[in-house]
């Protein structure tokens, strides 16, 4: 934020080129310039970096909207659509302050959803690569989800995330 930056963010704004640093810049002193001026603490202060995280959640979120919608527009104007299959998926999901937590990294149902949006011109058919699967790859066919919402592809899951010590010591 500013032109010595915290050294949790050093890696981060050091890879930015000039243009890049010089808008974050812009965005973000104003921000710091009026959180320090409001010198919060205890409840205050964690109730504004919750908002100020949300903030800029869902400013990204927006963004992937907006621009997702852009290629789909695309597609559908050059006649396109119907033989293009779009996929759409992310990192897992965030808390949005379900259980206290705003982050991903312990083992609650919000945190184990990965977001998948698929655009697919009638249905998706199982050979829609024209290609066999090859014996050596994991995992199961996802047709089923999509010819029955009610359909299942498993029964359990494993998650491990061990970051100890670490940044977050989770």
């Amino acid at each position: 934020m500013t032109s010595d930056p915290d050294p949790s963010l050093s890696s981060f704004v050091k890879r930015m080129s000039p243009a890049q640093r010089e808008k974050w810049n812009t965005y973000y002193n104003k921000i710091e310039k009026d959180f320090l001026a409001k010198k919060l603490s205890g409840k205050e202060l964690v109730e504004w970096k919750f908002q100020r995280y949300m903030r800029d959640y869902y400013s990204t979120t927006l963004s992937l909207d907006r621009n997702i919608g852009k290629i789909l527009d695309y597609l559908d104007k050059n006649n396109l659509s119907k033989n293009t299959i779009v996929v759409y998926t992310s990192d897992q999901g965030f808390y949005m302050g379900e259980h206290g937590w705003f982050d991903k990294r312990f083992m609650y149902e919000e945190s184990m959803r990965t977001p998948l949006i698929i655009r697919y011109p009638e249905l998706i058919k199982p050979e829609a690569a024209g290609v066999a699967i090859p014996k050596e790859i994991q995992g199961k066919s996802m047709m089923p989800l999509f010819k029955d919402s009610k359909a299942s592809i498993r029964n359990s899951a494993y998650y491990h995330f061990f970051e100890y010590p670490g940044e977050h010591s989770v």
